[in-house]
């Protein structure tokens, strides 16, 4: 059997954001990280829905997630003050602990809010 092997056309690159592996720095002790890269084309639209007392941190809903995901002050990308109501974008990502969202900006992906 021969294949017929051609050019190819190369992927573009895309805009996304990178995090630090986690579970890769846990179950090497510590020696080895890795970087986990998500395209903003993964960006979705959460609801904040309560606010802790301190507002560093905040529960949210998006459409499709039976769960609430978990937003984090230190995960936004600019300075942001959680209300109640409030539309975010962010990355869903599931950890051992729940869903959270990382790379958190103000307003709907695409400039949509």
């Amino acid at each position: 059997m021969r294949n017929q092997w051609g050019r190819v056309q190369l992927l573009s690159d895309r805009a996304g954001s990178r995090f630090q592996s986690e579970h890769t720095r846990r179950v090497n002790a510590g020696r080895l990280s890795g970087e986990v890269f998500v395209s903003d084309e993964a960006r979705q639209t959460v609801t904040v829905l309560n606010v802790a007392a301190d507002g560093r941190y905040a529960f949210g809903r998006t459409a499709g997630l039976a769960a609430d995901v978990f937003l984090h002050r230190g995960q936004c990308q600019q300075a942001l003050t959680f209300a109640s109501g409030q539309r975010l974008s962010c990355i869903v990502i599931q950890t051992p602990r729940g869903l959270q969202g990382r790379s958190i900006r103000a307003g709907s992906p695409g400039g949509r809010a």
